[in-house]
């Protein structure tokens, strides 16, 4: 079932950070040069004080920040305790079936339309 599916890859918490810092209206000269070389080097752990600054800096609740840290030390302990396929070779039958059920969406689609 889809609402199973757990990918076998995770961003860093600092990955993520960045991108919301991309998207937002934050001015980088703001943070501290320390804060942006941890973020670079993809060494900033989110703990309660850091939530509660990009909670402050960025937006969302402290509890969102918290969550992407927890979600990731989830998927990094789930990788180490599974045998991963790194090469998608499960996946390969899955991805040619829902391609071929989309083929058949976009038909039922186009006959609808036309």
């Amino acid at each position: 079932m889809i609402h199973d599916f757990q990918p076998n890859w995770v961003y860093h918490p600092s990955q993520t950070i960045l991108k919301f810092l991309e998207g937002s209206n934050v001015d980088p000269s703001c943070l501290s040069g320390s804060f942006l070389k941890k973020l670079n080097n993809q060494q900033i752990d989110i703990d309660s004080d850091t939530a509660i600054y990009l909670a402050r800096l960025i937006g969302g609740s402290e509890d969102f920040w918290l969550n992407i840290q927890n979600n990731y030390e989830k998927s990094i302990r789930r990788f180490q305790e599974s045998n991963i396929d790194s090469n998608f070779e499960d996946y390969y039958t899955l991805v040619q079936e829902m391609k071929k059920d989309r083929g058949y969406q976009v038909q039922i689609i186009n006959t609808l339309i036309n």
